[in-house]
């Protein structure tokens, strides 16, 4: 039974989902109650390791046995839609991974459906959270960089393991497009820093994994509300994320200062003239 202030929470999707089930598990405010995955194996393998918790084949087996507050919805991209709005009627808060959802249309029908339910509706753009990432956003704010007019976010990253381990992502019917998918995470800091997108123009190239549907190499140029021109590059064959991960670069340019990586160059940090 969980006390006051304890949040019920359950997460649907143990692949990706391994990452929420260990922040639910050692979160002091949470008790981690539910975990559903169709395959039956994975799902015995985290009970094991989470007795606390009851396994589920279905979303719907899963919240009609319990009380949940907060739902994380971990499952390939296009069962995001149905199974958020399932958790949202039965009255939880929901966290989607990215992407949000594959159409416009669905993405409609859950932040429709969290209307109507009142319930929060989130997705994790966990990147927002880097202590880099908020050190940026901190020197934006305090006004240290002076008038953003150009952002550039560069995300490199190599998907073959992904691609075999993960088949799907590379199927006709459900492809996961560098923009759509990885590359949301850039999109998504790039309007944190920058502010939303008032216009976009973009390109790519299929070159580098031929059985792919769509491109694996993408660029997209956005003019921000400010009229601060931000750019993404979003690949899906870069050498430099094969070893040790994917490699996200940040490049901001202000009329006072720029940061490069995590390197600020400001006027003013060092004594100089303002």
């Amino acid at each position: 039974m969980a006390g006051a202030g304890i949040v019920r929470a359950g997460v649907v999707g143990l692949g990706i989902g391994r990452h929420h089930v260990g922040a639910y598990a050692a979160h002091p405010r949470v008790e981690l109650v539910a975990l559903c995955d169709g395959d039956a194996a994975r799902l015995g393998g985290f009970l094991d390791q989470q007795p606390g918790a009851r396994g589920y084949a279905t979303v719907e087996a899963m919240l009609a046995a319990e009380r949940l507050d907060l739902v994380s919805i971990c499952t390939p991209d296009w069962m995001h839609a149905d199974m958020g709005i399932a958790a949202l009627r039965a009255g939880a808060h929901v966290i989607c991974t990215k992407p949000f959802t594959t159409t416009i249309a669905d993405a409609r029908r859950l932040i429709a459906a969290a209307d109507e339910a009142g319930r929060y509706l989130l997705v994790a753009h966990e990147r927002r959270l880097h202590p880099l990432h908020l050190a940026i956003k901190r020197a934006i704010d305090d006004g240290l960089l002076g008038q953003i007019f150009y952002i550039e976010v560069d995300y490199f990253d190599h998907k073959e393991n992904q691609f075999n381990r993960t088949p799907w992502y590379k199927s006709a019917d459900y492809p996961r497009p560098p923009l759509l998918g990885t590359g949301s995470h850039a999109v998504d800091l790039l309007r944190w820093f920058g502010g939303e997108v008032r216009e976009a123009w973009g390109g790519g190239n299929h070159l580098a994994y031929p059985e792919f549907p769509d491109d694996d190499c993408v660029l997209g140029v956005f003019r921000l509300a400010n009229d601060a021109i931000g750019r993404v590059l979003q690949t899906y064959a870069s050498i430099r994320g094969a070893s040790d991960g994917p490699e996200l670069r940040i490049t901001i340019h202000g009329t006072r200062g720029s940061i490069e990586g995590d390197r600020i160059i400001a006027r003013g940090l060092h004594g100089d003239a303002p």
